[in-house]
């Protein structure tokens, strides 16, 4: 089992989009797991140029450097991206946050995701 600082269940809570130096702020609710050197990733939004709701998610396992993640997704809902590792640089800002900074190869927007780590929840069995 691999075990890295960064596992655990993350919520997005701000993703920027810049794109010819203009930049959007995008309203997405999106989440990630990792744990064991595997990753998760879930998400929903509206596209903001259809209008129309979009579901997605992607599986995989990742590797942890210093200053970039490494993200292989196995199964995604973005065929394009199954078997490709998603070099991104991230930034930790506490044991509770960090930002995902990704310039895209297509069209050379760049996104950015800032997480922040979802308490643990404690399986109580007592009573009030």
């Amino acid at each position: 089992d691999k075990e890295a600082d960064i596992d655990g269940v993350w919520k997005l809570d701000e993703y920027l989009s810049i794109t010819n130096g203009d930049t959007a702020k995008y309203k997405r609710d999106q989440y990630k797991i990792f744990q064991g050197g595997y990753f998760m990733t879930v998400q929903y939004f509206i596209d903001p140029i259809t209008k129309a709701p979009k579901k997605g998610f992607g599986f995989g396992n990742f590797e942890l450097g210093k200053q970039e993640i490494i993200e292989t997704n196995v199964f995604s809902s973005t065929p394009e991206n199954r078997g490709v590792g998603i070099q991104t640089k991230i930034n930790r800002e506490s044991e509770d946050s960090f930002t995902q900074t990704n310039v895209s190869s297509t069209n050379g927007s760049t996104s950015i995701e800032k997480y922040r780590r979802m308490p643990k929840v404690s399986k109580s069995t007592s009573n009030p």
